[in-house]
C-alpha cells in the first residue's frame, strides 16, 4: 500500500512540476506559438496576422529613443510579439495578471494591446479608453530587456 501511494505521489508531483515547466517556457519563449514572422534591423516581429509595412518606420523611432540611453546596446536584438487577441495573451493574464499594455522578458517585447502602426498607436484600454505612441511603449519595454 505504501509503494502504491508513494508512486502515485512521485506521478503527481512529476505531472505538476511538468505543467508548471511548460506554462513558464510558453511564457518565456512564445515565438513558436505565432504563425506570422518578420525580420527588420535589429528587430524579428511575431503575430498571427499580417503587420502593416509602417510598423518599420515605428522601430526606427523607438530604436531613435533608445540610443539616448547610457544603457544602449548597439548589438542588441529583440523579438517583438504582437499578441492582441491570442492564446497566448489568454495565457499570460491567467498566469502574470491582465493590466499590462506591454512587457518585457529575456529578449522578447510582449504588446499586449492593439495597435495602429500607421498612426505610431497603441490602444490600452484595461482601466479606461487611451491612446499611447507605439514608439514609446516599444522603447520603454527595450530599455527593460537592456
Amino acid at each position: 500500500m505504501k509503494k502504491v501511494f508513494k508512486r502515485v505521489l512521485k506521478i503527481t508531483f512529476l505531472s505538476i512540476l511538468t505543467g508548471i515547466l511548460t506554462i513558464a517556457a510558453i511564457i518565456l519563449f512564445p515565438q513558436k506559438l505565432f504563425a506570422k514572422k518578420f525580420s527588420y534591423k535589429r528587430f524579428t516581429v511575431y503575430s498571427n496576422a499580417n503587420v502593416d509595412d509602417e510598423i518599420k518606420m515605428v522601430l526606427d523611432n523607438a530604436l531613435i529613443l533608445v540610443q539616448r540611453s547610457e544603457l544602449y546596446d548597439p548589438d542588441y536584438k529583440y523579438n517583438i510579439i504582437l499578441c492582441d487577441h491570442s492564446f497566448y495573451n489568454k495565457i499570460d493574464d491567467k498566469v502574470l495578471g491582465i493590466g499590462r499594455t506591454a512587457r518585457a522578458t529575456l529578449k522578447n517585447i510582449i504588446i499586449k494591446v492593439r495597435i495602429d502602426p500607421k498612426k505610431d498607436l497603441a490602444f490600452p484600454t484595461f482601466h479606461k479608453a487611451c491612446e499611447k505612441s507605439l514608439a514609446e511603449v516599444i522603447a520603454h519595454e527595450m530599455i527593460h530587456c537592456l
